[in-house]
């Protein structure tokens, strides 16, 4: 085995060999290590150690006094002349205080202004005559349920309420476009790529593709509300309960589960093709594609008939 020799110099004969520092002397470090100074004592020569004095313990009790006193959604008050303490709700942002209710209602949601309007169409799904009791008696009231759409994948329902069916339908219509959706469906080859359904309570609602080509199946009256989301080749098919407060919610989730292909292939990163059926490939072929291809099955079948003649 061989035996380490022991160091030539002692650890502090080598730290002491060590050039000392371009910017900061070994003094000045001595002094920030072990009299505990800041970074700003290097920087600034002319700091006095007086300016830098203990907190005060009557401010930092004020302070959080202050601050807790006003964190939440209650403001509490000192009143010296009582010497009681006051409090008061904030107010919610978005929201209006009611003097009747005493009470902070939310805000409606304001239309985007820069809105194009100009494509929509709108249709009138049911309208119904209520009747609610207040101390007063009775009061009637008109409520009405209206889908609004471009045929282009946007559409929203709203629901109205009103004296007549003119204020009624005029509410609907804001609510409506305040509450604006999308379909992510294949609008260019108006395919859906798989069934989908949506249930609210009794209420149930079913979109089940059909091949290409063969158009909408719906009911003849809830053709408009087809026409406004702009699907096509599908059916579609209303089951349950007729009342079209939960209908109109089974079919919004209905029309939520719809994924188009684009966004399947960015979901499982897979090509466009993979994602096909075997049927797309050759129900949306034209017929002039296979022209070329008739005229030589039409010249064998011509040959084979003459053939049969003149074996005759």
């Amino acid at each position: 085995m061989e035996i380490q020799e022991q160091p030539k110099n002692s650890m502090e004969e080598r730290i002491n060999t060590i050039q000392q520092n371009k910017h900061i002397s070994d003094e000045q470090l001595k002094n920030i290590i072990y009299n505990n100074n800041s970074s700003l004592t290097i920087i600034n020569n002319n700091t006095n150690s007086n300016t830098y004095n203990d907190m005060d313990i009557d401010l930092f009790l004020q302070k959080e006094k202050n601050y807790n006193m006003n964190r939440s959604l209650i403001t509490y008050t000192y009143n010296e002349s009582t010497n009681s303490y006051n409090y008061k709700y904030k107010q919610i942002p978005n929201t209006i205080y009611d003097q009747n209710t005493n009470k902070y209602i939310r805000e409606k949601d304001t239309i985007d202004p820069m809105l194009k309007l100009n494509e929509m169409r709108s249709s009138i799904l049911e309208v119904k005559r209520m009747m609610s009791m207040t101390k007063d008696g009775r009061v009637y009231y008109i409520r009405i349920v209206i889908i609004i759409g471009n045929g282009k994948g946007v559409y929203g329902y709203g629901v109205g309420f009103g004296k007549n069916i003119k204020e009624a339908r005029n509410s609907a219509l804001l609510n409506s476009i305040s509450n604006l959706d999308f379909i992510d469906f294949n609008y260019k080859n108006c395919i859906l790529n798989f069934p989908v359904s949506g249930q609210e309570y009794s209420s149930h609602v079913k979109i089940i593709p059909r091949p290409l080509g063969k158009g909408l199946k719906i009911n003849r009256k809830y053709l408009p509300l087809a026409y406004i989301l702009g699907l096509d080749n599908v059916k579609i098919s209303f089951s349950g309960s007729n009342k079209w407060m939960s209908r109109i919610k089974a079919l919004k989730r209905c029309l939520n589960k719809i994924v188009s292909i684009k966004t399947l292939c960015k979901m499982t990163g897979k090509k466009y093709v993979c994602h096909f059926a075997p049927h797309y490939y050759t129900s949306h072929w034209p017929d002039y594609w296979f022209k070329n291809i008739l005229k030589e099955y039409k010249y064998r079948i011509q040959k084979i008939q003459k053939k049969k003649k003149h074996g005759m």
